[in-house]
């Protein structure tokens, strides 16, 4: 009886190393294949990418990406008139110029949030790794919406306030090349044109006469220049110190 039982045992071990055995075997071919699929994705990828003149690192580039396949849907954007200072956000498209330099487009719009996916090494100096940080604005608008519906939510709820003695300010801040000319050049044009069918309502509801004055200022390395008089510059009355 001893005998048989001890006979039982090594059999169950024999065919409990045989089944670790076989799945050490299947997990390294799994991993194997995982890697041959990675693999043949990046050739993928960069085959792509060359095709479109696009020298981006395409580890990161797939990083990124599934990055953004997490996060959150974005929230309803809320009216310019519901706060007393509105900070929006603007994404402009990436170029295909800083594309081709291999830059990649690293920055995702979940509104009323922007997040930068930054691209980093660790410290070993060979594995690649994704840091996101967020930034919250009070509209956040992605690069695939229009300057109408920018000036749908940041503009148009506060135009009102023109025809009742009020001042409406509007500042675009940015670095070189971040989109504040396109983006304004757009807003003025849909803004022009509303003024003009607002006024008309206005005169027909009021029966008087009135006046709405446009300013439009570069202000750039501590000096103001008119955009409405051939950029020439302006002198400032007034500074930190009155």
């Amino acid at each position: 009886m001893v005998e048989n039982a001890n006979n039982a045992q090594n059999l169950q071990r024999r065919v409990t190393t045989t089944d670790t055995i076989d799945q050490i075997k299947k997990n390294r071919d799994a991993r194997r294949q995982r890697m041959e699929d990675a693999r043949k994705l990046k050739s993928e990828r960069e085959a792509n990418n060359e095709l479109q003149g696009i020298k981006v690192d395409v580890d990161f580039q797939h990083m990124v990406e599934a990055e953004r396949k997490k996060l959150p849907l974005k929230k309803n954007h809320p009216f310019a008139d519901q706060m007393k200072i509105s900070v929006c956000f603007k994404k402009r498209p990436i170029f295909h110029k800083e594309l081709e330099d291999g830059e990649i487009d690293v920055v995702s719009v979940i509104n009323p949030k922007i997040i930068v996916h930054d691209c980093r090494y660790k410290v070993d100096g060979v594995t690649k790794c994704i840091e996101n940080n967020d930034f919250k604005f009070d509209n956040a608008f992605c690069e695939n919406q229009t300057s109408e519906e920018l000036y749908f939510y940041q503009i148009k709820p506060i135009l009102d306030l023109i025809f009742n003695q009020g001042v409406v300010t509007i500042f675009a801040y940015g670095q070189t090349g971040s989109g504040k000319t396109y983006t304004m050049n757009g807003l003025q044009s849909i803004a022009v044109k509303d003024l003009f069918e607002r006024g008309i309502d206005y005169w027909e509801n009021h029966q008087r006469n009135f006046t709405v004055t446009v300013s439009m200022y570069e202000i750039y390395g501590g000096k103001i220049y008119d955009l409405l008089n051939d950029h020439q510059q302006l002198a400032i009355r007034e500074d930190k110190n009155n």
